[in-house]
């Protein structure tokens, strides 16, 4: 009797080459993972005379099987029994190989998190989680056993050296009342607060940190602020706690100077306008760790957030010459609003302090009005318009009953 042989097959779910073995059993395709279950069968003998021809059964019947089979084995040749489709498990566990080949995906045990820093590249982060580094400056991880299935971090390019943005997949929806929100909120204050999109969201002096839906985003803008390494670091610390559902411990000063939570607005009248512009930048940090600031053709600005129902932020313009002084300062509305809901109750409190504003009709059918406290212009003078609130300084020389200090000591006293 011949010996039993091999044969090259082909794989039924990709079509790709498949060795049988040299008796029956299970082989695995090294491409898609498929499972084959391959027979062999060997040379039959020759009969001992020949055979009348049999009829042909009836086409479909289990006998017309039975005939083909038969005649196959006769002919020696390989019978491979395989299905088109592996088992459940088998097929999950090949997918879940290929998939971390091909996309650089892989399951780990939340507590890992906890060996992550922002100041990784691609490739080490990909080493520390055993796949391998890709060309799209990103790389996603799913999560065991946690609220969050997945996350995925990005760099600004594959060869930067700091993470820029993190996103995390929840498995079901964050809505209003879950405690994610309410840690948030805890860490961020009021500045938490619902967006444009539908989400809520904390956005801050080059940062953001937003949930929308099932989706989390952590996220700095370096070319905006020289801190921002800091900044991400802490935010970091934030989305990890939630993934480990850990109290979210973040100091008072860190919110402040680092998040960029906000500063009382009575602080703005510790700053001193006769401090020249050379001067401004250590006065202006040594009173506001978390100020940014930004260079114009007209000056230089810095920009804080504010802690206030009224306003978001505060931006002091300083003008672009020798000796150049604090000459405008703009308070906008509060975060994710373009309009002040309250400008006629801006008005009322500082005409109380300033007497009555000039009423000046910006757009009679919108009902658009801008309210200018103008007794002392061009020395000094504030406008209330629907979108800022700007105030105005042209000399430096002498204090007028307008003037920066009071301006800010009337608003302070007025917000609830």
């Amino acid at each position: 009797m011949p010996p039993p042989f091999a044969q090259i097959l082909k794989c039924p779910n990709c079509n790709a080459p498949l060795e049988a073995p040299a008796s029956s059993g299970a082989v695995f395709c090294t491409y898609c993972g498929s499972q084959v279950i391959v027979q062999q069968r060997t040379l039959a003998p020759a009969p001992p005379h020949p055979r009348a021809p049999q009829p042909l059964p009836a086409v479909g019947s289990a006998a017309q099987l039975r005939w083909i089979v038969s005649s196959l084995v006769g002919a020696g040749v390989i019978i491979a029994v395989t299905a088109l489709f592996v088992v459940g498990s088998l097929r999950t566990a090949a997918s879940s190989r290929l998939s971390a080949q091909n996309t650089g995906t892989v399951e780990i045990v939340p507590a890992r998190l906890r060996e992550v820093v922002m100041s990784q590249t691609l490739a080490q982060l990909a080493s520390w989680a055993g796949v391998k580094a890709n060309s799209e400056a990103r790389l996603e991880l799913s999560l065991k056993g946690s609220r969050f299935q997945s996350l995925v971090f990005y760099w600004p390019t594959p060869g930067a050296v700091d993470i820029t943005q993190v996103m995390l997949s929840a498995r079901m929806p964050i809505v209003k009342g879950d405690p994610v929100l309410t840690a948030l909120s805890a860490v961020f204050g009021a500045r938490f607060t619902g967006d444009t999109e539908g989400g809520t969201t904390f956005e801050s002096n080059a940062l953001r940190f937003s949930v929308r839906s099932r989706e989390v985003e952590v996220r700095v803008w370096p070319e905006k602020h020289p801190n921002w390494q800091r900044k991400m670091a802490v935010l970091w610390q934030v989305a990890r706690a939630l993934v480990l559902q850990e109290p979210i411990e973040i100091d008072a000063v860190t919110r402040r100077d680092v998040l960029g939570t906000g500063y009382p607005l009575r602080m703005l009248g510790q700053v001193n306008p006769a401090i020249d512009v050379d001067q401004s930048q250590a006065h202006v940090t040594g009173l506001f760790p978390g100020v940014s600031r930004r260079t114009e053709a007209s000056g230089l600005s810095y920009v804080l957030p504010l802690d206030h129902p009224w306003f978001k932020e505060a931006e002091l313009l300083w003008k672009n010459e020798k000796g150049g002084k604090l000459v405008n300062v703009r308070l906008d509305p509060p975060p994710f609003a373009t309009h002040f809901a309250n400008q006629t109750e801006i008005r009322d409190c500082l005409a109380r302090r300033f007497g009555a504003a000039r009423d000046a009709e910006i757009n009679h059918l919108a009902n658009e009005h801008s309210y200018q406290f103008q007794k002392y212009w061009p020395h000094a003078s504030v406008y209330v318009g629907s979108t800022y609130l700007w105030l105005e300084l042209r000399d430096s020389s002498r204090v007028y009953p307008v003037n920066f200090k009071a301006v800010v000591e009337a608003l302070a006293a007025c917000a609830p």
